[in-house]
């Protein structure tokens, strides 16, 4: 998949973020990224500091080839319903969404799609994630070297079965933070102790 395919990224908070400079330290142009957010602020203090665009969620879906979901699970289907009469066929659809299947996401859509599901985890914002990965029936070998390359600009990723998805997110997806809890309370006691 050649670095001037637009991408879009629908949700641009921490990790949406972190998915654009990645997507950038991939090799796909920031003239060629667009996002969705729903906060102005947001966008502009992105499109500050990667030269990204902003766009309407019909026109980013309708006119891009790869599609980064990076939103709550619980707006999911909702961001689903919208998309579905906008996605170009055979758009690669990567999903950072905890907890929902491949075959959730392609219930939910008009047509087969390429698809994705790929759970990261918070050091990917400065280049040092960890992700687990699992390709859907209709994900080309060009797709794939296109998430490979994608994950390797954010950290280390290994191919799973989806299957094993869940335990990613439990570990891997939320392991940082128990060690964060562990070091923070670590800080008060010193603190309590003089």
């Amino acid at each position: 998949m050649a670095n001037q395919q637009k991408v879009a990224v629908l949700g641009a908070g921490v990790m949406g973020e972190a998915l654009i400079a990645a997507l950038i330290g991939s090799g796909v142009k920031s003239s060629s990224i667009a996002i969705v957010e729903k906060r102005p602020d947001r966008c502009n203090e992105l499109v500050g500091k990667y030269a990204i665009t902003i766009d309407s969620l019909e026109s980013a879906v309708s006119t891009s080839d790869v599609i980064l979901i990076v939103v709550k699970p619980q707006d999911m289907q909702g961001l689903l319903a919208e998309i579905k009469p906008h996605i170009k066929i055979n758009a690669l659809l990567l999903s950072f969404v905890a907890g929902k299947k491949i075959g959730f996401i392609q219930e939910n859509l008009s047509d087969p799609q390429p698809i994705v599901r790929i759970m990261p985890n918070t050091p990917t914002s400065v280049g040092l994630g960890a992700a687990g990965y699992s390709f859907g029936s209709a994900v080309t070998q060009e797709h794939r070297t296109f998430v490979a390359s994608l994950l390797a600009a954010a950290g280390k990723a290994v191919e799973v079965d989806e299957s094993l998805q869940d335990a990613i997110t439990a570990t891997s997806g939320s392991g940082p933070a128990y060690f964060f809890a562990f070091v923070e309370a670590m800080v008060e006691g010193a603190v309590a102790l003089g």
